[in-house]
């Protein structure tokens, strides 16, 4: 057998043993991928166990109120989202009127209520 140079047999150690390590990181991450996978499981279950039970009690509720001879008024968002769109004068007339009428100015006062900075694109015309 030919002798081997010593850099080429650190080389092999080297690469062997990195590739020991890249194996056990590779097994640790499957394990960790697939522990992941039953916790993101089991919380969208949850949700979804959630939003039925959301839509039960809407409906019980509605039934109770048309039963009393009342009505049931649902909940509102109680997230709203506002862009101020700046320089309104030159975009096309349908896109301008979509911008300035997809929210009603009731909805935007709750949110100048609360900041008020905001202003609504209707007043900016």
């Amino acid at each position: 057998m030919a002798p081997v140079p010593e850099l080429l047999l650190k080389k092999r150690n080297r690469d062997a043993a990195w590739a020991e390590k890249r194996a056990t990181a590779a097994l640790e991450a499957r394990k960790k991928a697939r522990e992941q996978r039953k916790e993101i499981f089991k919380r969208a279950e949850q949700y979804v166990n959630e939003y039925r039970q959301q839509e039960k009690d809407t409906i019980r509720l509605r039934r109770e109120a048309k039963a009393n001879g009342g009505f049931y008024v649902e909940p509102e968002a109680k997230l709203a989202f506002v862009v101020r769109i700046r320089g309104l004068n030159k975009i096309h007339p349908k896109v301008r009127y979509c911008c300035c009428c997809s929210c009603t100015c009731g909805q935007l006062l709750h949110v100048e209520q609360l900041v008020p900075l905001i202003r609504s694109p209707c007043h900016c015309l």
